[in-house]
């Protein structure tokens, strides 16, 4: 059996077989847990708002993985492209903007490592979904707001784009 002491890197990140279901952070290779309904329906109707504003071809289905640096590639649930990409590719280059959908499980990583790394890439905006408390959190290089109720988050990258948290929690319970 094979123990590996150092931290992986992208490049044998880059060996796994299709489909292997992990990300790698900060030299670890992490498998996320299953998802709940509600999670995966959040995803797919953001997904779908997005792909009706942009076009399919930059709404890639998940995973999508994005190359941070040699120790992290990570699999957001939802990124928006500036274009179609190479359908060959394993990485979809800096989105413009990523979406997580927070859970209990995930939501410390996706806060406290993936948000900063992804904005340092040069990613626009990351959006946090936050169910539990029922926000919508959009993050920037220059800091981040936290929208309630009936106030709507607008993305300031992806014109006519937009989510009220009262309407988006609304229409899942």
């Amino acid at each position: 059996m094979h123990v590996h002491d150092a931290p992986y890197t992208t490049r044998e990140f880059e060996q796994l077989p299709e489909g292997f279901p992990a990300q790698l952070i900060e030299g670890c290779l992490v498998k996320e847990p299953p998802v709940r309904y509600s999670h995966q329906s959040l995803a797919a109707h953001i997904r779908f708002r997005l792909a009706q504003l942009v076009g399919p071809d930059r709404v890639p289905d998940h995973p999508s993985t994005v190359k941070v640096d040699e120790h992290n590639a990570f699999n957001p649930d939802i990124v928006v492209i500036a274009a179609p990409h190479d359908p060959d590719a394993l990485y979809v280059g800096v989105p413009q903007l990523v979406v997580e959908v927070l859970s209990r499980r995930t939501e410390q990583r996706d806060r406290q490592v993936k948000t900063p790394r992804l904005l340092a890439l040069g990613v626009a905006e990351v959006w946090l979904i936050d169910e539990r408390v029922r926000t919508v959190e959009v993050h920037t290089s220059r800091g981040h707001r936290v929208l309630r109720g009936s106030d709507e988050a607008r993305s300031e990258v992806l014109e006519g784009f937009g989510l009220v948290p009262a309407e988006l929690y609304g229409a899942r319970r």
